[in-house]
């Protein structure tokens, strides 16, 4: 089972590989929009959000990455946000707003590490 603080390795693709950790409350040092953000903050979104649309061409060969993924018995990656509504990691409001900003599909370490941090976090 995974633990906070505990480290995963996912090994994708052509010798690279990417690992995460995680503890609870945790926001990655992202922090959260405040009411004192300015226009020009959400002019950027936007011109991001636009930027991601443009581009999610670029990420249709994902899929076709191989993955090792470390330890075993993790549960089972999520295949688009529509899955990650059905199985209960995000709500249809986080759905709606990660289309809304142009993330047409989770990354592939999305993908794997949602399942892993909602599994252990609820």
């Amino acid at each position: 089972a995974a633990q906070a603080g505990a480290a995963y390795n996912f090994q994708v693709g052509f010798n690279t590989s990417s690992s995460f950790s995680f503890a609870p409350g945790d926001d990655g040092g992202l922090g959260a929009l405040g009411d004192d953000d300015d226009e020009e903050e959400l002019d950027i979104l936007d011109l991001r959000a636009e930027q991601r649309r443009e581009n999610a061409s670029a990420l249709s060969n994902i899929d076709e990455l191989p993955v090792e993924r470390d330890p075993e018995g993790l549960p089972d990656p999520m295949t688009s946000w529509e899955d990650a509504v059905q199985r209960k990691y995000i709500s249809k409001d986080i759905h709606a707003k990660l289309l809304g900003a142009g993330l047409e599909r989770p990354t592939l370490i999305q993908r794997h590490a949602v399942p892993i941090v909602c599994h252990e976090w609820g």
